[in-house]
């Protein structure tokens, strides 16, 4: 948060905006990875791991369902005035006061 407010800051004047989205929870192979580990850890399988690590996310609401849009609102000349800022687009998982 604060790379993106600090770069819109120095940048800004030059116009040049800088905004960053927050997906919020996603199936990467690092997550695939932690996922792993966790259940060899634990002695489950890898999918059991994976149901345990989306409990109290919504992933229903994550990645992709607005991810896009954002994007190329934020590339538009309609988002001109936004920058530094970081849009969390992660189900309402993350309680973010600025």
């Amino acid at each position: 948060m604060l790379v993106s407010v600090g770069l819109a800051s120095a940048y800004g004047r030059q116009g040049i905006r800088v905004n960053a989205i927050n997906p919020g929870v996603t199936l990467s192979e690092r997550a695939k990875a932690g996922h792993a580990a966790e259940a060899k850890t634990l002695g489950i399988t890898e999918e059991q791991a994976r149901q345990q690590g989306e409990q109290g996310f919504r992933l229903d609401a994550t990645p992709g369902r607005g991810n896009r849009g954002i994007a190329v609102f934020l590339a538009s000349d309609r988002a001109s005035y936004v920058t530094g800022t970081v849009i969390s687009m992660d189900g309402a998982t993350t309680a973010t006061i600025v």
